[in-house]
């Protein structure tokens, strides 16, 4: 779980590691970014995870691209 505190007031977003690592990815080392893409996601899926944030976030699952690529070289 991430824990934010907000003056009195916290909140706690179930996030999974894969989740984490997702933000990182498309967060790009921009604080607003992640802010922007947790909130969105945790506004529309119950845990952030690595599915939640790419589909939140309209970017194509990395396992996508794979596939994609691997029909382009065969």
């Amino acid at each position: 779980y991430l824990t934010f505190m907000c003056s009195s007031t916290s909140f706690r977003l179930k996030c999974t590691d894969d989740g984490l690592a997702a933000l990182m990815r498309l967060g790009q080392g921009d604080m607003r970014k992640y802010l922007n893409i947790l909130q969105s996601t945790s506004m529309s899926f119950p845990e952030i995870n690595e599915n939640a944030v790419y589909l939140c976030t309209g970017n194509p699952l990395p396992e996508d691209i794979r596939a994609i690529v691997e029909t382009m070289l065969s």
